[in-house]
């Protein structure tokens, strides 16, 4: 008898970038209907030496891209916009339906290339590398020492903590992420911290060194896991009580800088410290980062108006497994007059949909604010709204979270589905928004902080109690 050899048959479509007839004339061309699109749309990404993996700069490169590109954007995958109702927002990069159609009728036409007469002016970009401002930053903040990523493994996330050392409150203007390495920068999110419990986590868990020989990860800051890295006790915070934290906004790819409304100023408390959560994206073999940078620009002067954020927080405290379409709800009383200006949704890999509604004081109707129907851990970020809605102290923010538990769920990080608890882990669950306000008067509070702590602890408990099951 014989032996017989194994096998398995790959299963996609072949990458190939084979030429086709390409007809000069058509009823959609390249550079009359196709370029402003790409221009407008993708080339913000895609040009070289930026953060896509190719280029879109011109004909060729569109056209040896063409059925990607058309895939893509049927899909909706790209551009990046996940928002899919609600109140307008600033920066939409999302393709109109009929936008999408005209891409579309391009590629099955042949991707005509048209009159060269007809083509837009070609756009410029700004390196990312360069501060997006004319003055300089007040301050940069540099991770102190190389961060070493290894090879193999689930992607890291990691978060490195900066003591300001201020004596007095600071007021933020704008900040802006500069990534190093940006192979393996995914994204990264910005906080601020008047507890000095995430320096004391540093401090507590980092790994500067390589413990062992072999490939691992270690360098400046500490693995955690999709938040905070640690169940922190609100018993344990002593100093600025009213500020403990917040969130400063966020980087990905094609994102520049954070700039506050006009007039608008973010409270920074003493002695407080400023910390990176980066998402860094494994490559197969050992990276480095040594380069991944921050810059602040602070006023001097009080300002007119404050930045003060929300936590809209669910109730949940587990997702039964096997459970597809798990409602996570909650709601937040105003307790100032204010103006909501921005919201950053965020969930873990369960995440399947997403809503925020306003319900003014006294009314029946609720509005509806955002709206994310398939939500992508990967592309998570805050979102400006174009134009700020007043909300009256004692109207309501409601959101709703669904969540999928279930094996049908590709982004599930249990294989098979188990029991999820709220937590900070990537194999924990999150569903809660971090809602961004004006208002005129000072900010102080942080109950919204510290309740979101003790409902970490509470889970936690919970998962101890049940075994993690």
């Amino acid at each position: 008898t014989g032996v017989e050899i194994s096998s398995t048959e790959t299963v996609g479509c072949p990458i190939t970038r084979d030429r086709k007839p390409v007809l000069q004339a058509g009823v959609v061309t390249f550079h009359k209907h196709v370029e402003p699109l790409l221009q407008k749309h993708c080339q913000r990404c895609h040009h070289p030496d930026d953060v896509a993996p190719f280029s879109l700069m011109n004909f060729d490169e569109a056209f040896s891209w063409a059925d990607d590109i058309r895939e893509f954007v049927s899909s909706k995958k790209m551009p990046p916009w996940p928002i899919t109702g609600g109140v307008p927002m600033k920066n939409d990069i999302s393709l109109k339906p009929e936008e999408i159609a005209t891409i579309c009728k391009w590629v099955t036409e042949g991707c005509p290339k048209g009159d060269i007469q007809d083509a837009p002016k070609p756009v410029t970009f700004k390196s990312r590398d360069l501060w997006d401002d004319p003055n300089p930053p007040d301050l940069v903040l540099k991770i102190p020492a190389t961060f070493h990523l290894a090879a193999k493994g689930e992607d890291h996330y990691r978060n490195i903590v900066f003591p300001l050392g201020n004596s007095e409150e600071k007021y933020l203007r704008k900040s802006q992420f500069i990534p190093g390495n940006k192979k393996i920068v995914h994204h990264s999110l910005t906080f601020y911290d008047g507890t000095g419990l995430v320096l004391d986590a540093q401090k507590r868990l980092g790994k500067s060194k390589p413990v062992g020989t072999g490939d691992e990860d270690y360098g400046p800051g500490y693995e955690s896991g999709m938040g905070l890295g640690f169940i922190p006790n609100p018993s344990a915070v002593t100093r600025n009580q009213n500020n403990p934290g917040g969130g400063l906004g966020g980087w990905v790819p094609g994102a520049g800088a954070i700039e506050l409304p006009t007039g608008t100023r973010q409270v920074l408390p003493p002695d407080s410290s400023i910390f990176l959560g980066i998402h860094y994206h494994r490559t197969g073999k050992p990276e480095l980062d040594s380069d991944s940078r921050l810059a602040i620009w602070f006023d001097k002067e009080k300002p007119k108006t404050y930045s003060s954020g929300y936590v809209l927080d669910t109730t949940f405290r587990l997702i039964p497994k096997g459970v597809e379409n798990f409602k996570a709800t909650g709601t937040k009383v105003i307790s100032n007059d204010c103006e909501l200006y921005l919201i950053a949704p965020h969930m873990h890999g369960l995440g399947k949909e997403l809503r925020v509604w306003h319900q003014p004081k006294d009314a029946k109707e609720r509005k509806l604010i955002l709206e994310l129907k398939n939500w992508d851990f990967n592309w998570q970020s805050r979102y400006t709204l174009k134009e700020p809605i007043f909300m009256e102290k004692g109207s309501t923010l409601q959101l709703e979270a669904v969540l999928d538990n279930s094996s049908r769920n590709p982004n599930n990080p249990s294989s098979p589905p188990k029991t999820v608890f709220l937590g900070e882990n990537t194999t924990d669950e999150m569903a809660f928004a971090v809602i961004g306000t004006i208002r005129k008067d000072v900010p102080r509070g942080g109950s919204d902080f510290l309740l979101y702590l003790e409902r970490l602890i509470e889970a936690e408990a919970l998962k101890k109690l049940l075994g993690g099951k």
